[in-house]
């Protein structure tokens, strides 16, 4: 069964694409007052179909993505050349980065950084970035805390979905489940998608892929050894906000 999130995952690149074609309210203003503090240029890991990248770039920001899944970065493509958008876009990991320039601004989102599994992956990305970002550079790099394991356990085992309509009029249909490992901070889970034509089954695709929630201790610890200092957590897209109950943070911190 491929990786989701590193295979080739066309039908996952197009529902997400549908799902999530733009910020989040508050995500974009949060985003560019970093870029008024590192400046410009801008890297963005996991740049997906370019929900964030390609509004900087219609901003006049000198912008670049890297993205470990193809497809995603097809989709990110299609709709820059639809724009006249010219994007650096690298088909990379976040742990093996290896780019042409450095950057004032690097940013993470969503759930990207979730596709770090180990330890080890997550002080080879932060090391990486250090060494990519110029001096006085900054990061942001939004995360998911470990959820309270009752209310995630209650849901794990469980197939749950939904259902978009494409833009070739087409129905895509996902199907999702999951376990939970709260010692680990684990969640693996199968993922399936449909496409369905004149109520016809037309393809399909089937994946598996492993998230991890993060806590904050741990991210801190490997940004103080990557070098990064001023490190601050907040509620996301929040400047000052501490914490508190969230489950969705920011970190922020710069290069000296």
């Amino acid at each position: 069964m491929p990786d989701w999130i590193s295979g080739r995952s066309r039908l996952f690149a197009e529902h997400y694409d549908l799902k999530h074609p733009e910020p989040h309210p508050g995500e974009m203003e949060f985003l560019l007052r970093r870029v008024e503090d590192g400046g410009e240029p801008v890297l963005e890991l996991g740049c997906g179909t370019g929900r964030m990248l390609i509004p900087l770039l219609e901003a006049g920001i000198d912008a670049s993505g890297v993205d470990v899944s193809p497809d995603m970065l097809d989709r990110c493509r299609a709709r820059c050349v639809e724009k006249d958008l010219h994007p650096g876009l690298y088909l990379q990991g976040m742990q093996t980065l290896d780019l042409p320039r450095k950057f004032g601004t690097v940013s993470i989102h969503s759930a990207s950084l979730g596709v770090l599994n180990s330890e080890d992956d997550l002080a080879a990305t932060f090391n990486g970035v250090y060494e990519l970002l110029k001096s006085k550079g900054v990061v942001a790099f939004e995360f998911q805390t470990p959820p309270e394991p009752r209310s995630i356990m209650d849901r794990a085992g469980v197939w749950s979905g939904g259902w978009d309509a494409a833009d070739d009029g087409s129905v895509i249909v996902y199907r999702q489940i999951f376990e939970y490992d709260p010692g680990t901070h684990m969640r693996p889970s199968v993922i399936a998608f449909e496409r369905y034509v004149d109520d016809r089954l037309a393809e399909t695709e089937l994946y598996e892929g492993t998230m991890r929630f993060w806590e904050i201790e741990t991210i801190t610890l490997h940004m103080q050894a990557a070098g990064f200092i001023d490190m601050i957590t907040t509620n996301v897209f929040a400047d000052d906000e501490p914490p508190g109950d969230n489950q969705w943070l920011v970190v922020r911190a710069r290069k000296p």
